[in-house]
C-alpha cells in the first residue's frame, strides 16, 4: 500500500498448531504460535514491528491449565535525520509478557554511530531493561551506557577496538544494588601477510552496595599472542594471558595454543593446549574434529 506519507507493508506469519489426542480422540494438549509483522516507511521514519503470540494449553484430570505469552520487538531509524546530522541513529526495543503478568521483560536501546575524520568509528548506546522472571522473584531494573571506538591505520595492517561501559542494577527500584564499570581494548598488527600479532586487555570494576558497607572488586585481564596462517589449510595461534581477580584472590598467568588443519573443505582437525585446560587447573591437550555436512 502506498500513500503520500510513504509505503506500508503488512505481513502475517502463519499459525502453527500442534495437537495431541487421547485414545478417545479428546483434546488433551494444544500448542500454537502466531505472529504479525508490520513495516512502515516514509520520507522521515522507517519502523519495523514484530508481534508473536505463544500459547500452551493442557487438560489433565478434568483440570484446565496452560500458559500464554506475547512478545513485541520494534526498531526505528530516520534516514533523513541521519543524513542531516551525519550519523546513523536507531532505536531498538523488545518486550515479553506472560498472560498473568507475573513474568515480563522490557528493553529499549537507543544509540548512534558516526565516523570521526575517517580515523575511527564512534558507537554510543544507552540501555534500559526491566525484567521479572516469575512471581516469586523481585523485579530487576538495569540502566547503562557504552562508548565504543573502532579504528584502522597503516592501510588496515593495524586494527584496534576500544569499549567503555557502565551500568547500574536496581532490585528495589530505589537504591542501586550493583555498579559495573568495564574498560576493554583489543588490537592487532599484521607483521607480514600470514603473521598477526594480537594484544588484549580488559578491566572490570564492580561495586556491591550492601547496607552501610560497600564491597568493591576488580578483575584485570591482559593477553598477547601471535597467529600464523601460511595457507588456507593450516593455522597456528599462541597466546599468553594474565588474570587478576581481587574477589577470589587469584593472580594467574597461563598460556594457550591452537593448531588447526583442514585437509578437506568439509573437515577440520584441531589440537589445543592450555595450562588451565583440565579440571583442577592442570595442563593438557584437547583434540577435536569438525565435519560440515552442508559442504559434503
Amino acid at each position: 500500500m502506498t500513500s503520500l506519507l510513504g509505503r506500508y507493508k503488512v505481513e502475517a506469519k502463519p499459525l502453527d498448531t500442534v495437537l495431541k489426542t487421547t485414545d478417545r480422540d479428546q483434546l488433551s494438549k494444544a500448542q500454537f504460535n502466531s505472529g504479525l509483522g508490520l513495516m512502515f516507511s516514509n520520507t522521515l521514519f522507517d519502523v519495523n514491528l514484530d508481534y508473536v503470540l505463544k500459547g500452551n494449553m493442557k487438560r489433565a484430570e478434568e483440570v484446565d491449565a496452560g500458559s500464554l505469552s506475547q512478545a513485541l520487538s520494534a526498531s526505528m531509524r530516520s534516514s533523513m535525520l541521519n543524513d542531516i546530522f551525519a550519523i546513523d541513529a536507531s532505536i531498538d526495543a523488545d518486550s515479553a509478557v506472560a498472560a498473568d503478568g507475573d513474568a515480563y521483560h522490557y528493553k529499549i536501546t537507543p544509540g548512534f554511530s558516526r565516523s570521526l575524520f575517517n580515523l575511527a568509528d564512534l558507537d554510543v548506546k544507552y540501555n534500559y531493561q526491566l525484567s521479572k522472571l516469575d512471581a516469586g522473584v523481585m523485579a530487576q531494573e538495569t540502566k547503562g551506557y557504552s562508548l565504543g571506538l573502532n579504528g584502522a591505520m597503516r592501510k588496515g595492517r593495524l586494527l584496534w577496538k576500544g569499549l567503555y561501559s557502565e551500568s547500574d542494577l536496581y532490585k528495589d527500584q530505589v537504591l542501586s544494588n550493583e555498579n559495573t564499570e568495564l574498560f576493554d581494548f583489543n588490537s592487532s598488527y599484521r607483521l607480514v601477510k600470514d603473521l598477526l600479532v594480537e594484544f588484549r586487555s580488559a578491566i572490570k570494576n564492580q561495586t556491591l552496595f550492601n547496607g552501610a558497607v560497600d564491597q568493591q572488586y576488580s578483575e584485570k585481564r591482559f593477553g598477547a599472542g601471535i597467529s600464523w596462517s601460511p595457507s588456507e589449510r593450516y593455522e597456528l595461534s599462541l597466546h599468553v594471558n594474565h588474570v587478576d581477580q581481587s574477589r577470589y584472590q587469584r593472580d594467574d598467568v597461563f598460556g594457550t595454543g591452537l593448531f588447526t588443519w583442514s585437509p578437506k573443505h568439509d573437515l577440520e582437525l584441531s589440537l589445543g593446549y592450555g595450562d588451565d585446560l583440565l579440571d583442577g587447573g592442570g595442563r593438557g591437550f584437547l583434540f577435536s574434529t569438525k565435519l560440515d555436512l552442508d559442504k559434503s
